[in-house]
């Protein structure tokens, strides 16, 4: 069963779709203090069901929320999400939105896609 093991700088799971067991740690930083404690808890959640199916291929899934830094954009969300493989590889993806739940939601699911990609490739390769 999925279940939170334990809360400190980052939530860390046990994902529930594998029949080993994976511990995955989500840190969350806001650099310029867009959110609140509701929005950490929404990119927690939402990286967590992205990747919960998958965490035997992942080490550590860092998000960075901030302001869109582009000129003209001010009050635009930037979502960073950073997926580090048990392999080493990383995998970073970004989304900006009008809102800070918009961009995470985003960026959540990018990443999966481009895990998703990623490990196709692998197994298309693995059958050669």
């Amino acid at each position: 069963m999925s279940r939170i093991d334990h809360v400190r700088e980052g939530f860390i799971w046990s994902a529930p779709c594998e029949a080993k067991s994976q511990i995955v740690e989500i840190d969350y930083s806001d650099r310029d203090h867009i959110g609140d404690g509701r929005t950490r808890a929404y990119a927690h959640y939402r990286v967590f069901e992205a990747f919960r199916c998958v965490a035997s291929q992942i080490r550590t899934v860092d998000v960075l929320m901030g302001r869109d830094r582009r000129p003209g954009h001010p009050v635009r969300v930037t979502c960073r999400v950073t997926v580090t493989l048990r392999d080493g590889e990383r995998i970073e993806v970004t989304a900006t939105a009008d809102w800070p739940y918009a961009a995470v939601q985003q960026a959540a699911k990018r990443a999966r896609e481009r895990l998703d990609e990623k490990l196709r490739s692998c197994a298309t390769h693995a059958n050669e």
